[in-house]
């Protein structure tokens, strides 16, 4: 934020077309001259909307408001003022509300007349001061008016009441929509913007002055009703239209979005504290220190804020160091994912999709993994390192702020490598991600470069329980999964979620997995070796080995299932005599 107190943004919205179709492009309007005196009467009976809340964004003085009541006065053409026809037969002024509050103040006496260089002897007098002919001169005075009528399409009136918007300070959207679409809805991301952990958040010390946190709040409650996967760009428009539809949601509405919405803003500062929705930058070869963007993000704003609608606190807040650690690694390593939150086009179809399923995926992941071998070192520790000795243990350089520090498995965890003191190391974001992913410990203490033939003679020598099985590539075949499902499954009590079995086939098969089945699959979603493994699952259900009508998410073994698991047992028994 600037010291102006304005929300600066990495990502902007480029402009692009509204796709209306044809038969809704008509705009239908009328022409309704009104004298000053009956646009003050429609005021009094509540007919005719002036939004005073706009009133702190572009108040005139006393002497602009006194040149326009001399204009009237004189008969000079005024300005045309536009009209909206809202749904109970109300209006909205969409253009022309400074001079609409002129008029009333001039008329209600709260306006002393000064400034005037015609009529100079009017000033410092109000409208019961003025001579007799000169007040029902100004009340009736005509005003030309132009009312956009309720029939014409919503994304239309947006557009037209966007190229109206001629105020010394023209409103942005989300002004125009509280303009346009005020209700119940309007009310509740005027009372949101005002959550202390909210404007924590932003950096803000009070609602924004031109609604960008309103804004904010609508992009996640549209989000949060449509989900990403029906989302249709242009923003504008995707905003627009929640807006509309929910304009005069109910209690029990309203309610539920206050309760989600205050959840969401609670995580996010537990989890991320004031660097929630701020990009981290990694390090380069010039220099290998990152540092956080100061401009907030809205990718990721929308993202995070989405993802801790799915889960309860007691979730969350126990994972809070992974689920930290895991995007700033996505944003330090994921190429695809900080694609999707930078640059331009963040709010494409394409680029939404991609940083949601992307951020959804591996929260679901740390959520559901137990906590028998945690992948990655606690915060906690990480900190203790830093603050030992803050040196990069692969460029041997100053490492400058803790989030730019990783805590390295000197012998990495997916070959088994244990999360513990003894197998840690710091390094910066940068170099970690830079160094030779051959840089392997073997049981023999000798740190080796593996080639794809050493890792294969390496496989051969093991005492692996599971035989290797080779397919071309290198990847493991879907059969080697069968019995290490199997096994996993019988180990805790038959069935359970798809996180708990494939961890365990993991420990099983960590022997004989190649570097190939730990690569992402071209989706970026999902590592190699576990969609092989859930298609052997599938396999195994029309083999009848496991259950067909286990609910969403579990795997469970039948009898028939067991009774191949202790054959195949007994084979390798004979075997092995």
């Amino acid at each position: 934020m600037n010291e102006e107190g304005k929300l600066e943004f990495e990502d902007q919205e480029e402009e692009q077309l509204i796709e209306i179709p044809p038969k809704e492009r008509r705009v239908y309007s009328d022409k309704a001259d009104r004298s000053i005196f009956e646009l003050y009467r429609q005021y009094q009976k509540g007919n005719l909307e002036l939004q005073p809340e706009f009133q702190r964004l572009q108040v005139w003085d006393n002497s602009k408001s006194s040149r326009l009541i001399e204009s009237v006065l004189l008969e000079v053409p005024i300005p045309v003022i536009y009209l909206s026809e809202e749904s109970d037969g109300k209006y909205s002024v969409i253009d022309g509300q400074q001079r609409l509050n002129a008029f009333i103040k001039f008329l209600e006496n709260k306006l002393r007349l000064n400034g005037l260089t015609i009529l100079a002897e009017l000033n410092g007098k109000r409208f019961q001061d003025i001579p007799k002919n000169l007040q029902d001169k100004f009340e009736n005075a005509t005003i030309r008016i132009i009312e956009i009528r309720k029939e014409s399409a919503p994304d239309v009136k947006f557009e037209i009441f966007e190229r109206l918007n001629t105020g010394s300070v023209q409103l942005n959207a989300q002004e125009l929509r509280n303009c346009i679409y005020r209700g119940r809805y309007n009310e509740l991301l005027k009372e949101l913007s005002g959550n202390k952990d909210f404007q924590f958040l932003l950096g803000l010390k009070e609602p924004h002055y031109r609604m960008q946190d309103r804004e904010l709040i609508l992009r996640f409650f549209a989000f949060y009703h449509n989900t990403y996967l029906k989302y249709t760009p242009p923003m504008k428009r995707f905003l627009t239209k929640e807006m509309e539809k929910y304009r005069n949601l109910n209690e029990a509405e309203e309610n539920e979005l206050r309760n989600v919405f205050k959840k969401s803003v609670k995580l996010s500062k537990i989890v991320f504290g004031d660097k929630a929705f701020h990009r981290f930058v990694p390090g380069s070869n010039e220099d290998p220190n990152g540092y956080y963007e100061k401009k907030m993000n809205k990718s990721l704003f929308d993202i995070i804020m989405f993802g801790f609608t799915m889960y309860d606190e007691n979730q969350i807040i126990p994972n809070s160091d992974a689920i930290r650690e895991e995007l700033l690694w996505m944003m330090t390593y994921e190429k695809d994912f900080v694609n999707a939150i930078s640059g331009s086009g963040t709010d494409s179809k394409e680029k939404t999709v991609t940083r949601f399923d992307k951020w959804l995926q591996a929260l679901k992941k740390i959520v559901g993994t137990p906590k028998t071998e945690p992948r990655t070192f606690s915060l906690q520790y990480k900190k203790q390192l830093w603050e030992s000795n803050p040196t990069c243990a692969i460029c041997g350089q100053k490492i400058h702020i803790v989030d730019d520090a990783e805590v390295d498995h000197v012998e990495q965890y997916w070959r088994g490598g244990k999360t513990i003191p003894s197998n840690a190391r710091l390094t910066h974001r940068y170099c970690n991600r830079s160094r030779p992913r051959d840089d392997i410990q073997l049981d023999t203490g000798k740190k080796v470069n593996i080639t794809a033939s050493a890792i294969h003679i390496f496989q051969r020598r093991s005492k692996a329980e599971y035989p290797r099985l080779v397919s071309k590539g290198e990847k493991t075949p879907r059969q080697a999964f069968r019995i290490p499902i199997l096994e996993a499954l019988v180990e805790i009590g038959g069935k359970g979620k798809i996180n708990e079995i494939l961890e365990k086939v993991e420990i099983k098969m960590k022997h004989i997995l190649t570097s190939v089945d730990y690569e992402k699959l071209p989706s970026g979603v999902m590592i190699r070796w576990q969609n092989t493994a859930q298609w052997e699952r599938y396999v195994m259900v029309k083999d009848g080995l496991l259950r067909s009508d286990s609910p969403k998410g579990i795997w469970e073994i039948t009898e028939k299932g067991r009774k191949f698991l202790e054959d195949s047992k007994r084979q390798r028994a004979t075997n092995s005599v």
